[in-house]
């Protein structure tokens, strides 16, 4: 990122081409629409105002994460429900509330849906573009990932259970797999 050109913008749009799956599983929680990166910034927007949508977001980010043993293409609705989820106006304001914490200039232009921009001067600069770029939405995705945890529960039409997210905490309220504040896993009930 240090040899990166000061007047070099790169702007990245999902569906115009680009694969998103490698940043899509680093950051399983963060619907990136439009992302432009320049040498000391970052400007992104993410829109999202059809329901059916939604919930095919709330999927892959879930099996992004690891937290559903299924992947991310796999046709959900045939053996799963969402029994309770967080709304996208919800999603969008804990989105807000995130990334304004980590550091983010952020615009939420909808009442209804998703229409959020963030905007941040890079604060890392060590590693590719790429990985940069990931650092900077890591406390956000990591937050995020326990908003949509918290707040989903689906019915396993097969074995007809409810499956939630419960988090994995070991001494001290950690994480006992790598220290941070807590993973999820599913649980039937």
């Amino acid at each position: 990122m240090d040899r990166f050109p000061k007047d070099l913008v790169l702007h990245l749009q999902t569906g115009a081409g680009w694969d998103s799956g490698e940043i899509d599983s680093r950051l399983a929680s963060i619907s990136i629409d439009d992302l432009e990166v320049s040498a000391d910034q970052i400007l992104y927007h993410s829109t999202q105002d059809d329901p059916r949508e939604w919930l095919d977001f709330l999927w892959q980010s879930l099996s992004l994460a690891g937290l559903i043993d299924r992947p991310v293409d796999f046709e959900w609705e045939d053996r799963f429900g969402f029994v309770s989820f967080p709304t996208a106006e919800e999603y969008a304001g804990r989105l807000v509330q995130c990334a304004r914490e980590s550091g983010f200039a952020v615009t939420n232009r909808s009442d209804t849906g998703v229409d959020v921009f963030m905007e941040k001067k890079l604060t890392t600069k060590d590693g590719s573009l790429f990985d940069c770029v990931v650092d900077e939405f890591k406390p956000v995705n990591r937050e995020m990932i326990a908003f949509l945890a918290e707040r989903t529960v689906l019915r396993d039409y097969a074995t007809e259970e409810r499956v939630r997210f419960v988090r994995e905490l070991g001494l001290g309220g950690r994480n006992k797999e790598d220290g941070s504040a807590g993973g999820f896993h599913s649980l039937s009930v």
